[in-house]
């Protein structure tokens, strides 16, 4: 399993929102043209595109709720074995902007 996070502490930098609208264009046109990001990766970090291709095919965007539900088993597990003193509070921003 991999996560990964856009996080902000709080209160959030008010450029916040420009930043995450700035992100979610960038994964709107890396899965508008796959081959073009798998192309361009290629030739920026050596691996072949169709090893990239294949890899990027599997990435997930969507954090519903069982996505969320293996954080926090992560996050449990984590602790039980002595890597966090204490499983964080975490809030999520919703595609609204509103906190969940």
């Amino acid at each position: 399993m991999v996560f990964a996070v856009w996080a902000a502490p709080e209160p959030t930098h008010p450029d916040l929102p420009e930043l995450e609208d700035a992100l979610v264009a960038s994964v709107r046109a890396a899965r508008a043209e796959p081959e073009l990001l798998a192309y361009e990766s290629s030739e920026r970090y050596g691996y072949p595109p169709g090893f990239l291709a294949r890899y990027f095919e599997k990435l997930r965007y969507h954090f519903g709720p069982r996505e969320r539900a293996g954080l926090y088993t992560f996050l449990e597990m984590a602790q039980e074995v002595g890597e966090l003193d204490e499983v964080p509070e975490l809030r999520f921003i919703s595609a609204a902007g509103a906190a969940v």
